[in-house]
């Protein structure tokens, strides 16, 4: 089956490779690359590198897009004492980018007051028939960004 149908940038995980086993990733324990898209038949993963590398076999794993189309969706990040809800509705925080894809805005002070420990999310996407699908969910990583200071 030649082609692999991915978007120009998506998460994967690679599973079976020999001679360079940095690649593999196993679902859902590890977390997936995101994959660049060269060609049809061709994927990047910048992460590493693959200098003195000779992998061999193995097996692309990725789940295809689904289209948002018509659908909304609610993303809803709680913890003790903390609840934020981001919605695809104007300036609500979700944006639909294409198939398959959302971006997530936060606005500075959003960002701030995210707790570092104890938050979960859930996404929940309501299709045009009004079904609703807890799409996603499971632990918030917080990360803080780099050290403040002067240079002399």
């Amino acid at each position: 089956m030649p082609g692999h149908d991915l978007p120009a940038e998506w998460p994967c995980w690679v599973e079976g490779v020999s001679g360079f086993t940095a690649l593999n990733r196993q679902p859902p324990q590890q977390a997936p690359w995101m994959v660049g898209v060269v060609d049809d038949d061709t994927v990047e993963i910048n992460a590493l590198n693959g200098a003195e590398q000779n992998a061999r076999g193995g097996w692309l794993v990725y789940q295809s897009g689904v289209d948002l189309t018509d659908a909304t969706a609610v993303l809803t990040l709680t913890g003790p004492g903390y609840s934020l809800e981001l919605t695809t509705a104007p300036d609500g925080g979700l944006q639909v980018l294409g198939v398959g894809r959302l971006n997530i805005v936060l606005t500075p002070a959003q960002s701030a007051a995210i707790p570092l420990d104890g938050v979960t999310y859930a996404l929940d996407i309501t299709w045009s028939n009004g079904d609703v699908d807890r799409w996603l969910d499971g632990p918030v990583t917080v990360r803080r960004g780099g050290a403040h200071g002067r240079c002399a």
